[in-house]
């Protein structure tokens, strides 16, 4: 996929195990009653050998919530200024699925915080302990606002299921995998859009529900960096999910970080927000 063919709104790129992508991408799940729910996705945005500091979408976290406390003492339409703060998660039950050189590693995340108003999360994940070399890519984030009609490329965590073995509980199959569509800016939107409450930009792209905390990035070009300006946060588009002539009026929450002095091989960023839940270990 060098360019995006102009009789659609977007396109696909078949993804390879040597793609830059593969290795710095997480899958958000949650572990309960034996059972694996895949939630979202995380990408990498500091490595650190036993330990990586990712990106997400705070709304993945309002998933994990709901997974593990299904029962709400609050009527589903009562406002966000009239409800109590919410409790801490308990990071036991969160996992991060990364899967490097075909192999996966089921890593614990230890720290996590949220702003729903900006749809941000950042979370802290931890290598296996026999794996203290582990993370080692990443993907370098440059605050910048694309302009409409701009080739971007959305990449995530797609078509995700959790298939339990009926004979072997603990047991099952999980599928998923790594998607980059390619499509163009349609709206940007400086303060805030009627999904998102901070900047971001409606682009014509069609993502999985799983992909939401993926990377939103320059249109991959031979021998070009990639760098991340955002992550893709909401969708309003159609169920037609694969069909490329439907727009898929997706939006990309935009990172407005600051970034410290760090070298070339690693990157320090300071992020402004208002945590509206945090999981820890309890």
């Amino acid at each position: 996929m060098s360019q995006i063919d102009p009789r659609f709104e977007w396109d696909e790129m078949i993804l390879d195990d040597s793609s830059p992508f593969s290795n710095v991408l997480l899958s958000i799940a949650v572990v309960k009653d034996g059972q694996i729910h895949l939630i979202g996705t995380a990408f990498i945005a500091q490595s650190n050998g036993d330990h990586a500091i990712a990106i997400s979408a705070a709304h993945n976290f309002d998933e994990v919530r709901r997974i593990l406390n299904p029962i709400q003492r609050h009527h589903s339409s009562t406002p966000p200024e009239f409800l109590p703060p919410p409790s801490d998660l308990d990071a036991r039950s969160i996992v991060a699925l990364y899967i490097k050189d075909r192999q996966p590693h089921f890593c614990p995340i230890e720290f996590a915080a949220w702003d729903s108003d900006k749809d941000l999360a950042v979370l802290k994940v931890n290598a296996p302990s026999n794996e203290i070399d582990l993370f080692r890519d990443m993907i370098w984030i440059v605050p910048r606002t694309p302009k409409v009609g701009d080739s971007i490329a959305l990449v995530g965590i797609g078509e995700m299921s959790s298939d339990p073995d009926p004979e072997m509980p603990a047991r099952g199959q999980l599928r998923r995998r790594v998607v980059l569509r390619g499509g163009k800016v349609r709206e940007v939107c400086p303060d805030r859009s009627s999904l998102v409450k901070g900047p971001s930009v409606e682009t014509s792209i069609a993502v999985f529900g799983g992909m939401s905390g993926g990377i939103a990035c320059n249109f991959p070009e031979p021998n070009a960096r990639l760098e991340a300006f955002g992550f893709i946060s909401y969708s309003a588009g159609s169920d037609r999910l694969n069909d490329r002539s439907v727009c898929g009026h997706t939006y990309v929450s935009l990172l407005r970080p600051k970034v410290l002095p760090s070298g070339t091989s690693r990157q320090v960023l300071q992020f402004e927000v208002t945590f509206s839940g945090v999981a820890k270990l309890l």
